[in-house]
Order: structure tokens, then sequence, then C-alpha cells
């Protein structure tokens, strides 16, 4: 094999891998799915390698038991005890769902659900609080 002919292969391989990451790298931004393109070598001599498709899901970001306890932290600091107390007890009732002596012992499978009951609290909302049928509206 020649140097001319090893750099080509290199510099096409170079190619590849830039166009595959510049795809990856798009997909990961939007947060959905990529289709990785790889041109495998040239087996048979034809010029043209074989062009296969994988298709790669991004998977859900599950936060941290750091995170969840950070962000637990911060939303429990108040100067007003009785707000304090209360928002206490909204994390005691997220943490007892999940079979936990505290937030950031939420087994990780459930991490994502719990950081989410705290998120509707922090926005004002019960967490834990049903929606009502269609059919209890008052006319």
């Amino acid at each position: 094999m020649s140097i001319e002919k090893a750099l080509a292969d290199v510099a096409e391989a170079l190619r590849e891998n830039s166009e595959l990451l510049k795809g990856l790298t798009a997909s990961a931004k939007s947060g959905g799915t990529a289709k990785a393109t790889t041109k495998a070598k040239d087996e048979d001599g034809d010029g043209e390698g074989e062009k296969t498709t994988r298709k790669r899901t991004t998977k859900p970001k599950v936060p941290t038991a750091k995170e969840l306890s950070t962000a637990t932290t911060n939303w429990l600091e108040v100067d007003d005890e009785d707000e304090y107390e209360r928002r206490k007890g909204i994390v005691k009732k997220i943490v007892a769902k999940f079979d936990a002596a505290k937030m950031s012992e939420v087994e990780e499978g459930d991490r994502a659900e719990a950081l989410e009951l705290l998120n509707q609290a922090i926005d004002g909302k019960n967490p834990f609080k049903k929606a009502r049928d269609e059919d209890d509206d008052v006319a």
C-alpha cells in the first residue's frame, strides 16, 4: 500500500466520522433521535462501500441523587417557620411515596417522578391532589 493510498483512506475515514459527529451533535441538541450512517470498508473492490444505518435514541436524563437533594434543600430554605413546615410535609410525602428516608435515597428509576412532584410543589401546585373528574363539575 502506498503512502498516498493510506493518506486517502485516513482522509475518507475522517470525513465520515465528521459527518457522523455532526448528525449526532444535531440530534443531541434537539433531544431527539439520530440516524448514524456509516460507510463500510470497500470489500468487493467496486469503489463503493456498503452503507449501514443505525437509529440511536437518547435516553431521558435521570436526575442524580445530588440534584434531587439540592433542589429539595433550595426549596426548603425559607425564613417563615410555618411555610418551612408546610414544605417539609410535602417533601416527607414525596419521600414516603418512594419508600425512602430522604430525597437523596430515592431509587434512580423513581427520581424523575420525585423531581416532577417537587417541581409541582415549587410551582405552587399540590402534587398529591387528584384531578377532578368531569362528572364532578358543578353546572
